[in-house]
């Protein structure tokens, strides 16, 4: 079997082994009612008659988009569901043309497909210093220079949990509309300002998000809202039956206690983020359900042998001195962040 080069170019993307009690290193939502969830899916199962032998409906789906539709109030745009917010992104690698651009450090799977698909991925990188900052003429500069036809914006991004100027981006999208600008907010939930509002007055920007974050990560449900030529293009390279009969039926009750599913979890962030403030530890204001911390090594090594598993953010491994790291914390729950606070105290960064 001849294999596609391009695969020698990118790294396997590694799924945690359970070795643990706590996981604080995939920004999952530890504050989440399992219980009344499985209960809500039984009875719908029983009540739907579902026929696990059998397709879902076209109107299946429709019924789905349209009430995310209603719920996000954009009756007017078009919204694709995929499996996982993965597969959007994929798709959208898949559709473009050449050359694919995002700001560095971010989410991996952005270079990762467009290197396996035979594209040119391009990397902003992020000034890291006391203050997470971004100079927005080197994403107009480089989108000329190097005629990008697709760029991501993780939007606050992961892992520095950082945020754009909307005002500064808007005058990008406008001045580069040979460019389409895909705005990641997955983690929209913990910061609720949005660019979802400009989809139908700007053509080259559309929206993903995902439900992964606020308590639904195993349901693998992301979606695109975007104009109405991407969303006939996305459907023709998409896969007939994506997503699951399962992930379907649980639309409505996600949207139904949507708000409900990360209220805990700004409670958390905000005492994780007074202890570390009041005891010195150095973290970049955070807007997502996780917090960027520089630590030393031995205490990274503390927090596993404790039984918390953090993420070590190697990108940005390179600007700290040789006995500090940096470690992506998500935020879990009351007794998590307790445990984690524990073995905080006694330390000194």
């Amino acid at each position: 079997m001849r294999l596609n080069k391009n695969i020698k170019k990118i790294k396997n993307y590694k799924i945690r082994k359970k070795t643990s009690s706590i996981y604080l290193d995939s920004m999952e939502n530890n504050n989440f009612d399992n219980e009344k969830f499985k209960n809500y899916l039984f009875k719908k199962i029983i009540k739907k008659n579902i026929s696990f032998n059998k397709y879902y409906f076209l109107n299946d789906i429709k019924k789905a988009e349209n009430k995310l539709l209603n719920f996000l109030n954009l009756e007017k745009s078009k919204i694709i569901i995929g499996n996982g917010l993965d597969e959007i992104i994929f798709l959208l690698c898949l559709i473009s043309k050449k050359n694919i651009a995002s700001i560095y450090p971010t989410f991996s799977l952005y270079e990762k497909y467009s290197l396996l698909l035979g594209k040119k991925f391009y990397k902003i990188n992020l000034d890291i210093k006391k203050k997470i900052q971004i100079k927005y003429k080197r994403i107009s500069n480089i989108v000329n220079k190097r005629k990008i036809d697709l760029f991501f914006l993780c939007y606050p991004n992961n892992p520095t949990g950082s945020i754009l100027n909307i005002k500064k981006m808007l005058n990008i999208f406008k001045n580069n509309k040979k460019c389409l600008f895909a705005i990641d907010e997955t983690y929209y939930n913990f910061y609720e300002k949005s660019f979802i509002k400009y989809v139908r007055k700007i053509k080259n920007i559309l929206i993903l998000r995902t439900f992964s974050k606020i308590g639904f990560a195993s349901l693998r449900i992301g979606y695109v809202v975007c104009n109405n030529k991407i969303y006939k293009i996305i459907n023709k390279v998409k896969l007939p039956y994506n997503i699951n009969i399962i992930s379907l039926i649980s639309i409505p009750y996600i949207i139904k206690f949507f708000n409900k599913n990360f209220i805990n979890i700004k409670k958390q962030k905000k005492k994780l983020e007074l202890f570390f403030k009041k005891n010195n530890f150095f973290y970049y204001k955070s807007y997502c359900n996780f917090i960027l911390l520089k630590v030393k090594k031995k205490l990274f090594k503390k927090i596993l042998n404790n039984g918390i598993i953090v993420k070590k953010i190697t990108e940005i491994e390179y600007k700290t001195k040789k006995k500090y790291i940096y470690i992506r914390v998500s935020i879990g729950n009351k007794n998590e962040n307790k445990k984690l606070i524990e073995i905080f105290k006694n330390e000194k960064n």
